[in-house]
């Protein structure tokens, strides 16, 4: 699955427990990483809120993040 940065909520809505995520960060998303979201992949863990609440379960997940400055 490929991303840009994100609000936590949006992502667990759409996220359909793809192995490897890829997040492409802009310059201007340099003050406003979603950590968070970040640390629930590798846990195997989501909330998702929209819609119909739930958590998501699942094998941890392969993060990779790309940005032209230091994250």
């Amino acid at each position: 699955m490929y991303c840009t940065n994100t609000q936590t909520a949006h992502f667990a809505y759409a996220y359909q427990e793809e192995p490897m995520v890829v997040f492409d960060y802009v310059r201007d998303d340099a003050e406003h990483i979603n950590y968070a979201l970040l640390e629930q992949l590798k846990n195997g863990m989501l909330f998702s809120s929209k819609y119909q609440s739930r958590v998501k379960r699942f094998k941890p997940v392969k993060v990779c993040c790309f940005a032209n400055f230091d994250p």
